[in-house]
């Protein structure tokens, strides 16, 4: 993992394992005015739900003119993580519509592409229903 104030997103190995446990409670002092990021580059398989807070922080970070500083693969798998928790109603919609709106910005393809899978979903779910026509 990586913190905003010290963040390092080159180094993938584990420092941490969860061990059976669906959650990780790091032993590390994160201030909360910092973020942090889990599954340096996606090297993992599997998902990170972060704490209110934390992807509040994402999310302002995300959609600052740094957002660059999180890693062009990590950016990609915060949208991905967070559509994908969304659709299992365990993550409000609302926090990840709000952390797309960095796209407005991203010139990389990679996130692109991940987001692209994303809205691919929604409209296969929404057509056929009254709100497509919104949606679209």
């Amino acid at each position: 993992y990586t913190k905003s104030t010290n963040s390092d997103f080159t180094d993938t190995k584990p420092k941490a394992w969860l061990r059976g446990q669906p959650e990780l409670m790091l032993e590390e002092n994160i201030e909360d005015t910092e973020w942090v990021i889990l599954n340096i580059q996606a090297t993992g398989f599997y998902r990170v739900n972060y704490d209110p807070l934390t992807w509040s922080l994402i999310t302002k970070h995300m959609t600052s003119p740094f957002y660059r500083d999180i890693h062009v693969l990590n950016r990609a798998q915060l949208l991905d993580d967070a559509f994908s928790l969304s659709r299992a109603g365990i993550l409000n919609y609302t926090t990840a519509l709000e952390l797309s709106t960095y796209l407005a910005e991203e010139t990389h393809l990679i996130p692109w592409l991940s987001y692209n899978e994303i809205i691919a979903f929604i409209n296969r779910q929404l057509r056929g229903t009254d709100i497509y026509k919104s949606f679209k």
